[in-house]
C-alpha cells in the first residue's frame, strides 16, 4: 500500500517507503536459509517505487530515498531488521513465529480527485506477530511456505498516533535460489487481505460533511479488502551489495466495500526497485 508522499519529513517518507516496497525483504536484506550473517552491520539502504494512492484508487504516485541502517543479530533476537526490534519466539524445522511489519506513505488528498476536499491520509505503520509454516524445502534451492501475519495498523503525522485496527494477510509463498544465474534469486507470493472496520473506515468512509453529488455518504465495513500477487528478484552483486526489483498486482473485485465512492477501480499495481550496501560488519557470525 505505497502511497504518494506529501511535503512531510523525508525520513518518515523513506521509512514508510522501505516498509512498503513490493520486493523481497529489502529492509532485512537476508539471503538463503541456514546461511551465516554478521552479528552486526552498518550500511545504506534505499529505493524507489510507484503505487496507487490507496487500495482501489485510480491515481497514484511514487517516492525515492536512501538512509543509513544498523542491524544487530543473535540467534533469536534482532534489532534493526525491518526497522524494529524482533524476536523469533518459536522456531522448528516446520514452523516459526516471528515479527511481521509493513507500512505505507502518506497521501495528500489534494492530489487525488476522489478524495478532493477530504482529510489527507497519514502514513501507516503495520506491526504484529507472524506464523510461518514450511510446506516443502530443498536446502539452498527452493522452498514453499505459508505465512499468517496479523498486524496492528497505526497512522501517524508525527504529531499524533492513531490505532486503525487489524490487518490479516495470509500468503502462500515460493522462493528459489540461482535463477539461471548463481547470484540471482526470486520469490512469488499471493493471498487475500482482510481488514477490520477501523482500517476500512480510514480508506473508504465518506462522512456527511465531505459528501458531494458525485461522492455520497458511505460507511465502510470490515471484511475482505482484496487479493494480491507479489513477485520479487534479488541480485547479489557482491557479498556487501544487493539490488532488488519487485512488482505487485492487487484485485479488489468482490471487496466488502466495493460500493464505496472512493473505490474507483478493481485492479491496482505497484513497482519498486532498491538496494542495500553493507559498509561495515562484524567478523563474528550468527546462524540465520
Amino acid at each position: 500500500m505505497l502511497r504518494y508522499p506529501s511535503l512531510r519529513p523525508v525520513w518518515l517518507a523513506l521509512c514508510a517507503l522501505v516498509l512498503a516496497l513490493p520486493m523481497p525483504t529489502l529492509a532485512a536484506h537476508e539471503g538463503a536459509p541456514d546461511q551465516q550473517l554478521p552479528k552486526w552491520e552498518i550500511g545504506v539502504a534505499g529505493g524507489t517505487g510507484w503505487q496507487y494512492h490507496y487500495p482501489g484508487a485510480d491515481q497514484g504516485g511514487g517516492a525515492i530515498g536512501a538512509a543509513p541502517y544498523f542491524i544487530y543479530r543473535t540467534k533469536h533476537f534482532r534489532i534493526g531488521e525491518g526497522g524494529l526490534v524482533s524476536g523469533r519466539l518459536l522456531e522448528t524445522d516446520q514452523i516459526a513465529v516471528t515479527a511481521s511489519i509493513g507500512g505505507s506513505l502518506p497521501a495528500n488528498s489534494a492530489n487525488n480527485r476522489a478524495r478532493e476536499g477530504m482529510p489527507d491520509l497519514d502514513a501507516l505503520i503495520e506491526i504484529g506477530p507472524q506464523v510461518v509454516f514450511s510446506i516443502a524445502r530443498n536446502p539452498d534451492i527452493d522452498s514453499w511456505s505459508l505465512s499468517l501475519p496479523l498486524r496492528a495498523v497505526l497512522s501517524t503525522d508525527l504529531g499524533n498516533l492513531k490505532y486503525r485496527g487489524l490487518l490479516f494477510q495470509p500468503r502462500l509463498g515460493y522462493s528459489r535460489e540461482h535463477l539461471g544465474i548463481e547470484k540471482l534469486s526470486g520469490s512469488v507470493s499471493a493471498g487475500p487481505i482482510f481488514a477490520a472496520d477501523k482500517l476500512m473506515d480510514f480508506f473508504y468512509d465518506v462522512d456527511p460533511i465531505y459528501a458531494t453529488p458525485d461522492r455520497p455518504t458511505y460507511e465502510a465495513q470490515g471484511g475482505y479488502m482484496g487479493s494480491d500477487l507479489t513477485v520479487g528478484l534479488t541480485y547479489r552483486i557482491t557479498k556487501r551489495f544487493k539490488v532488488y526489483l519487485g512488482g505487485e498486482v492487487t484485485t479488489l473485485a468482490g471487496a466488502t466495500n466495493a460500493d464505496s465512492p472512493l473505490l474507483r477501480q478493481n485492479t491496482n499495481y505497484s513497482i519498486g526497485a532498491g538496494f542495500t550496501w553493507r559498509i561495515f560488519a562484524s567478523k563474528k557470525m550468527v546462524q540465520e
